[in-house]
């Protein structure tokens, strides 16, 4: 869920948006936001929780297979970014990143979404990653 939501302006940043404000939720399974946030959850939550989803197409490149997904959440490093292709929106990457908070506390998370067109992976990873890891320790007062 959307606590807050900053929108872009570049050319095609609308059309990825798809108009979603604070208090709209997506699928976590196919957004960079939502498997940073997954992967934080204990082995006993994850696999409790991926037991009871279901996993459908959003995107074209969504994940919709389990066992697929247990594997990329089990890949993701706690102070590591997590980055999403065509998961939710066609058109669509963004990267996302955990912000560090103590563990008796709710796991909160930050993300950039850019078009398609405006950013490689390779790009978005090494320009933008640095920044919402920044982003992430500035939140968290680190």
């Amino acid at each position: 869920i959307y606590i807050h939501r900053l929108l872009g302006h570049q050319l095609g940043q609308y059309a990825i948006d798809r108009d979603l404000g604070v208090g709209a939720n997506v699928p976590a399974h196919c957004t960079a936001l939502g498997k940073v946030l997954l992967a934080s959850l204990s082995n006993a939550e994850r696999s409790e929780l991926l037991a009871s989803i279901e996993l459908t197409r959003h995107g074209p490149s969504s994940i919709t297979r389990k066992k697929e997904l247990a594997a990329v959440l089990d890949r993701i490093s706690a102070r590591g970014v997590v980055v999403s292709d065509e998961e939710l929106v066609a058109g669509s990457r963004s990267i996302a990143v955990l912000v560090p908070r103590p563990r008796s506390e709710h796991s909160l998370a930050i993300d950039v979404t850019v078009p398609f067109a405006a950013y490689t992976v390779n790009r978005l990873v090494k320009e933008i990653g640095p920044r919402v890891k920044r982003a992430a320790r500035l939140i968290s007062g680190e």
